[in-house]
């Protein structure tokens, strides 16, 4: 007991200094603690010895274990994915009300959305914003539901009832649906006194934006796009396989140690989707050590016992390539902002371009490792059984480094307020964001000046200032360290004296977490197995 206590605060703290959370906010990628994992409660609760109860078998258990789940922090969810750590956001075109006032968080018109046709906004005098008035309130709301069946199987190798060798195998088959819950309030429809009217290729609004319209005439989000009614992926997820040895010399104590693969089977995060639907450890192929303790604490010659067990697994998962998109450096949802592909093509607007699809890239992605400890106490009086007790997980933060070098050629579109959009280059604007844009709200154009020092002046000489590798925020696509803690209770009973010894038994968790990078949910699950 006293070697496996140190082994678990060694590791413990090993991984405790980077795994602090703090508050995060406009973040691109949300990865999911997987249920049935590890040594979760859902796994491991009254399952633990079932391969003893038929001691002149062949000393291997089943155990088939439905369960669901649903999370429940949504406002701390939307904060991580929200520029600004909201839950609501206000979207304005460029003569919006909100931008008058100072009030917008993100400039609609980045997303394609446009009130009137462009020949009205796009001039030969300039930009003409007195009639893009709209105006909404975009709100998330994200949940997570989970079915699923875990199967698992446990088998003694060395048919010895006291001490041996054994092999674990565990997968669960999953539904997982994520919705971000977006919903827009309009408060403005836009078009100023002459009313909307919204040309084909550009949206009346964020929600058509987000989910993937046509916008900027004949483009669309290829990434970073919302789905209004949720998103739904079945799958089988890992399959972990442990192989370990197990001592059951004393009476009053048990312990085993054990070391295993992960070996991916679910899909891979694309970054077509904000919040999409991932089975599995997003395709990373891992290993894992760990070991169990347990202590007999209490007994009566009426076969009631308390036991005390404790469990501990440390995980660690190799760097696989995925795509993630990124914002920029002090530019939260910075990868919604639009671009100029190149130099050569700033004529605005057949050259706008959204930002999403040149800021999503090919990754590599290192998980890197998690600590899973879970303490339980558990009563048995004959048949009945009954387990509490309070599960800990901490992971560290996930690092993330371009596959590629990355191509230093497009620029944030800017644009003369005072000049022929069709025929004239126009400048890029590297110190646009995504809630600031216009002259008069401080934002000047990437130009050499004129003695005037006018960057709207005719004479002013646009510049184009490409975004290097140098200004992508890579921590914006990671997942964040964080630390968890679920508490939970099952209730069961066994049949032993039958032929096919059987047992059955329903519990219940909920998980919190220390930060908003870790997903906050309750959990239900019913078991049935059987020994060999």
């Amino acid at each position: 007991m006293k070697t496996l206590r140190t082994a678990c605060a060694t590791c413990a703290l090993i991984l405790m200094p980077p795994l602090y959370g703090n508050y995060h906010t406009s973040h691109t990628f949300f990865s999911v603690r997987q249920q049935f994992r590890d040594v979760m409660p859902e796994k491991l609760s009254l399952f633990q010895d079932r391969m003893l109860a038929r001691s002149e078998g062949i000393l291997g258990a089943m155990q088939i274990v439905p369960f669901f789940s649903k999370s429940t922090n949504t406002a701390e969810l939307a904060r991580f994915f929200m520029p600004y750590g909201k839950t609501q956001i206000s979207a304005g075109e460029f003569g919006s009300q909100a931008v008058a006032d100072g009030s917008v968080d993100v400039m609609a018109n980045y997303f394609g959305v446009l009130s009137r046709p462009p020949s009205d906004v796009f001039t030969d005098t300039g930009l003409d914003a007195q009639d893009l008035t709209f105006q909404s309130t975009v709100q998330f709301k994200p949940v997570q539901t989970v079915f699923g069946i875990g199967l698992g199987y446990h088998q003694q190798i060395t048919g010895h009832l006291t001490k041996g060798t054994f092999i674990h195998l565990a997968a669960p088959i999953m539904r997982v649906n994520n919705d971000m819950g977006l919903s827009e309030t309009i408060i403005n429809k836009g078009g100023g006194t002459l009313g909307p009217e919204v040309a084909p290729g550009w949206a009346a609004n964020m929600t058509e934006a987000l989910s993937g319209h046509t916008i900027f005439g004949t483009k669309k989000f290829n990434y970073g796009k919302i789905s209004p009614c949720g998103l739904t992926k079945w799958g089988l997820a890992d399959i972990e396989v442990w192989f370990g040895y197990e001592n059951r010399e004393c009476s009053t104590c048990k312990r085993n140690w054990w070391a295993g693969v992960y070996i991916p089977t679910g899909n891979r995060p694309t970054g077509e989707y904000l919040f999409e639907p991932i089975i599995g450890n997003n395709k990373h192929f891992g290993v894992m050590f760990g070991g169990t303790y347990k202590h007999l604490i209490w007994t009566n010659s009426d076969d009631k016992e308390l036991w005390m067990n404790f469990n501990s697994q440390t995980r660690y998962l190799f760097t696989n390539k995925q795509r993630r998109s990124m914002d920029l450096i002090d530019k939260q949802w910075g990868r919604y902002l639009w671009l100029f592909s190149n130099k050569n093509n700033t004529h605005i607007p057949e050259n706008l371009q959204p930002g999403i699809n040149y800021l999503t890239l090919d990754v590599h992605v290192s998980p890197r490792s998690a600590l899973n400890l879970n303490n339980a106490m558990v009563y048995t009086c004959r048949g009945f059984r009954a387990e509490a007790g309070l599960n800990s997980y901490a992971r560290q933060s996930e690092l993330v480094a371009l596959e590629c070098p990355f191509k230093e050629e497009m620029g944030i579109a800017g644009m003369f307020q005072s000049r022929d959009f069709a025929t004239t280059a126009q400048p890029t604007k590297s110190n646009a964001t995504i809630s600031r844009y216009l002259y008069q709200q401080g934002i000047l154009n990437d130009v050499a000046l004129t003695n005037n020092n006018d960057p709207c002046e005719t004479g002013a000489t646009a510049q184009f200032i490409p975004i290097t590798e140098g200004d992508l925020d890579p921590t914006s696509a990671a997942q964040p360290a964080t630390i968890s803690f679920a508490m939970y209770a099952t209730l069961g009973y066994a049949w032993d004296d039958i032929a096919i010894p059987t047992f059955i038994s329903l519990g219940g968790s909920y998980e919190f977490s220390a930060d908003n990078a870790g997903l906050e949910r309750w959990m239900a699950w019913g078991k049935i197995g059987m020994s060999f």
